[in-house]
């Protein structure tokens, strides 16, 4: 005999439609409990589908779009993720420079260049 559960039967059903090219429809849904853990379904989804897909996602030319709809089809948000190539040489530090530390003990760029010149 099975048992009603009221938190069961509230609980509403999300649809995570996958657009990479190609629109692959989510018609049956999850049910979870509430946005915030749609939104942690949908990443955790989108990385097993990244890794899934193994070296293909990296030349994949167009962003993968899933868009989380409820049950009335409403968007309710949606998650873009798309791999990008290195385009050159960079250096990426924080926008505030002060905010960039060194490791304790890790010399100085300049430093370290002198102690080679040195040797």
């Amino acid at each position: 005999m099975e048992v009603f559960n009221e938190t069961q039967a509230a609980m509403p059903t999300y649809h995570f439609h996958v657009d990479n090219g190609t629109f692959i429809p989510d018609p049956a849904g999850t049910d979870l409990p509430n946005l915030d853990a749609a939104q942690v379904e949908a990443v955790r989804a989108a990385g097993e589908m990244i890794n899934d897909t193994k070296q293909s996602f990296w030349t994949h030319k167009t962003p993968w779009i899933m868009h989380v709809t409820d049950d009335r089809n409403r968007l309710l948000f949606s998650l873009q993720f798309a791999a990008k190539g290195p385009f050159g040489r960079c250096l990426v530090y924080p926008e505030n420079r002060r905010q960039f530390r060194r490791p304790k003990g890790k010399p100085h760029l300049r430093q370290r260049a002198k102690h080679i010149q040195a040797a």
